[in-house]
């Protein structure tokens, strides 16, 4: 449905898996990263891939 990618960044698992189902449910596309030092690589080195990131900071 929709084409957009987002980032979630979030050290609590339970919460961050919870969140993926839901936005993958809702038809984006979402990715997990459980410490923010990877979310932060991740999103540097993949930033022209998603649309928006999701932070518990």
């Amino acid at each position: 449905m929709n084409n957009i990618n987002i980032l979630i960044i979030e050290d609590e698992q339970r919460l961050a898996d919870i969140l993926k189902k839901q936005l993958d449910e809702s038809g984006f596309n979402a990715e997990i990263a459980y410490d923010e030092y990877v979310g932060n690589d991740i999103y540097e080195l993949f930033k022209r891939t998603f649309n928006s990131a999701v932070t518990d900071f």
